[in-house]
């Protein structure tokens, strides 16, 4: 992001519910996320729990942690209280990003080692109480925090997040990828898909999926615009397509089960949508 922000300042990084944020704007909002993370002692070797919904919010926290030098853990707030629950627990972060909506559905034994607690939606902070041992922010504390560059750089073998499997076999199991690892990942998926910046990817899948980082980050890491799709709005076929045909997206990546429905449903459709003739669309997420 601060590549693209230092060579292509103007450029859409980011589109959402008809708004649009240029690389500029989004390294500006991800440097004052980490800012604020790091002045409240979050740093390498922590973990920060992103539990928010898809929009602009969930881009900036992510990249903010990794900016800070810890590594994140997507975490669907649309998850059962007692696995959102047993995921901080678990892996022990020690700060958590998220919505009044999703805190109100924790204890605070369930935030035992949560230090920080951040609303970057909220103007103030929910009246509901944080645990004592927990400092709580808003997008206020956000905002009034001294714009800052200067991060370390992460090493390799550093952890960029960790991800939880689905736990249909159990209690559900971190997998920690490092920055090494997410590149090389990334890397391949680029060079045989992408095609640099004018790629216009697509982000309606679930946070907490191991593919979605595919469309979140490896669009800003090749300085392309990423389409955000409100969880609402994705359940809608009709909006969905609206969508694709609309911010004509050329990457789209779902699940196999997600594109039998989208393509059982093109066919009784009254009107076929006009897709990018050119658009590829990438499979995974499913065994």
């Amino acid at each position: 992001v601060a590549h693209w922000a230092q060579n292509t300042p103007e450029a859409p990084a980011l589109t959402f519910n008809g708004q649009s944020m240029s690389y500029a704007e989004l390294h500006d909002a991800c440097c004052r996320m980490a800012a604020l993370l790091a002045r409240h002692g979050i740093g390498r070797g922590d973990f920060v729990a992103v539990s928010l919904p898809r929009g602009t919010n969930l881009l900036v926290s992510q990249f903010g942690a990794l900016l800070a030098g810890a590594a994140y853990i997507p975490v669907d707030p649309a998850y059962p209280a007692e696995r959102i629950a047993y995921m901080i627990a678990d892996s022990q972060a020690s700060a958590l990003v998220t919505t009044p909506d999703v805190a109100a559905r924790l204890s605070h034994d369930d935030m035992k080692n949560v230090r920080v607690v951040l609303f970057p939606g909220e103007a103030q902070l929910p009246a509901a109480g944080m645990p004592a041992t927990a400092t709580a922010l808003c997008k206020q504390d956000l905002e009034a925090v001294p714009r800052q560059d200067n991060f370390p750089k992460p090493e390799p073998q550093d952890l960029a997040y960790m991800i939880y499997t689905s736990g249909s076999t159990g209690n559900p199991k971190g997998v920690m990828v490092s920055h090494a690892n997410f590149r090389n990942f990334i890397g391949y998926v680029l060079r045989q898909l992408a095609r640099g910046r004018a790629e216009q990817f697509a982000l309606v899948t679930s946070p907490s999926f191991d593919m979605t980082l595919t469309s979140n980050l490896g669009a800003c890491m090749s300085g392309a615009t990423l389409h955000i799709l409100s969880e609402e709005d994705t359940r809608d076929v009709e909006k969905l397509f609206a969508f694709l045909e609309g911010q004509k997206i050329t990457l789209l990546n779902v699940t196999p089960s997600h594109f039998g429905m989208l393509a059982a449903m093109l066919d009784s459709m009254d009107r076929q949508p006009d897709l990018h003739p050119e658009m590829r669309i990438l499979l995974g997420g499913e065994v």
